[in-house]
């Protein structure tokens, strides 16, 4: 979580930077009159490329959307379409801002070269690429949260509390996990479930006593068939060649608990 929160800031710094740095260019001398009506003529050539090429990739891009939603499933194609968008967006916003930023560096190199270093169209452009990129991880994330590694685990938790009459109440939990079924999550991934079996209970008990804790039982099927290469699969007579075998397995996980309350000048063993 303290990674995604880093993500965002580092999204929002760039957003703000991103703003800045265009106001700044955009706050520049523009020049002439005449300069400024070949700068419109360069942007509206500009804005026909973005028109003609942007044209040219979304059919590109409803392809490959599709064919990503039927091989790899719906939350790859969202992903796909999320960043493709966005870095549209990015591309946009650079080329007009470097296209307005031009003849302002021309008009600043008029006067002398350090003038030209204060209009930076490129940094402003870079940073809002950077942001929307943070903003199509974030979303894509958010709808599809990336992997997570659930632990199927046996552990035993025991919270132990001595009595005025030295005795021993004990809260017990167990838990016994294994891998079940796998099933179809969204967009088509397959995703082992854990089968969970927990007890929880409160004994109490003597110095020294065991206490036995059962009741978490695991059933087992399993079916094997044996045959003979070829004859074995001849219908109806295929039969008189295998055999199959059912086996139903029951196991319960039992726990002996014998507690002992360590005094002080006494040894234990």
């Amino acid at each position: 979580m303290t990674a995604l929160w880093l993500i965002v800031l580092c999204g929002v710094l760039a957003i703000l930077y991103a703003i800045w740095t265009i106001r700044s260019v955009l706050a520049a001398d523009p020049g002439s009159a005449r300069m400024q009506e070949i700068a419109a003529a360069v942007r509206e050539g500009a804005q026909a490329y973005l028109k003609r090429q942007y044209t040219t990739i979304g059919v590109v891009g409803i392809v490959i959307f599709f064919i990503l939603a039927y091989f790899l499933g719906a939350s790859v194609a969202v992903g796909f379409l999320i960043g493709a968008v966005l870095s549209g967006v990015a591309g946009f916003i650079g080329m007009n801002v470097s296209v307005r930023a031009n003849v302002r560096t021309a008009q600043a190199a008029i006067g002398s070269l350090a003038g030209v270093l204060v209009v930076q169209g490129g940094p402003g452009t870079g940073k809002t690429a950077v942001a929307l990129h943070r903003a199509a991880y974030l979303l894509y994330t958010h709808r599809f949260p990336l992997e997570r590694w659930d632990e199927a685990v046996l552990a035993l938790k025991v919270t132990p509390q001595i009595t005025p009459d030295n005795r021993i109440i004990m809260d017990l939990d167990v838990r016994d996990d294994s891998v079940g079924n796998v099933v179809v999550a969204s967009g088509g991934v397959n995703v082992p479930s854990i089968n969970t079996r927990e007890i929880a209970t409160q004994v109490l008990v003597n110095d020294g006593q065991t206490v036995v804790l059962g009741g978490i039982l695991e059933t087992t099927q399993r079916e094997d068939d044996t045959k003979v290469p070829y004859l074995g699969d001849i219908p109806v007579l295929g039969h008189l060649f295998k055999n199959t075998s059912h086996q139903d397995n029951k196991d319960e996980l039992m726990i002996f608990i014998t507690p002992k309350i360590v005094r002080e000048g006494v040894n234990v063993y």
